[in-house]
């Protein structure tokens, strides 16, 4: 028993194109001033600090470190 074409009607008047470019023209919420708020800048720095604190546990890896040793 074959089944034959299946047959979907659109559950939109707008294209995927159409939609997307909508979405990408719309300014997100809350970012209309431009400037980080506190706690944007708060978080910014507390991810530094984590960044910082990852890069200072790398370099003192053995493999790290055998490695920026064949590099140089």
């Amino acid at each position: 028993m074959s089944v034959g074409k299946i047959i979907l009607k659109s559950t939109t008047r707008m294209s995927l194109n159409d939609r997307f470019t909508v979405l990408r023209q719309e300014k997100p919420m809350g970012q209309g001033q431009g400037a980080p708020g506190i706690e944007e800048r708060r978080q910014q720095a507390q991810a530094s600090r984590r960044n910082q604190r990852l890069a200072a546990q790398m370099e003192r890896r053995p493999a790290v470190v055998a490695a920026l040793k064949l590099k140089k």
